[in-house]
């Protein structure tokens, strides 16, 4: 369900989850801010909300998680705080609720209601990742 956010929510922020993924898997701050092509300071103010990443170096946060095997519920849950924190929506695949507006929403629904629960997990990914390069032109 794509919903407002709210401060009760289980979700972290961004640079939460950043931090958790940094901690989680050993990332230096300094080895980050070289594979991004920033500042050591750039980084610290990832991590402490003072920014979010450019699309561009959210795609290369991505790489460097990927390199130091995140799991891509992890890569997903990042991605869904970034959103978060940008638009103040929450793509929660956790709690899907469908209201087709017109045929072409209702056919979409149809379709994505006979996928396994891993090939919906796929399409979210899928659309979470053409959130941010959406982001990305605008």
């Amino acid at each position: 369900m794509i919903s407002e956010t709210d401060k009760h929510s289980s979700w972290n922020s961004f640079p939460e989850e950043l931090r958790a993924l940094t901690i989680r898997y050993h990332i230096k701050g300094l080895a980050m801010a070289q594979e991004l092509g920033v500042t050591p300071q750039y980084v610290s103010k990832l991590l402490t909300a003072k920014n979010l990443p450019s699309p561009f170096h959210l795609k290369k946060l991505l790489a460097i998680l990927e390199t130091a095997g995140a799991r891509d519920e992890e890569k997903i849950r990042l991605i869904n705080s970034f959103i978060r924190d940008k638009t103040g929506v929450l793509l929660d695949d956790t709690k899907l609720e469908f209201n087709a507006h017109d045929a072409l929403e209702r056919r979409l629904l149809a379709d994505f209601r006979q996928l396994t629960p891993e090939q919906q997990r796929e399409v979210l990914k899928g659309i979470a990742g053409m959130i941010v390069q959406n982001m990305q032109n605008v």
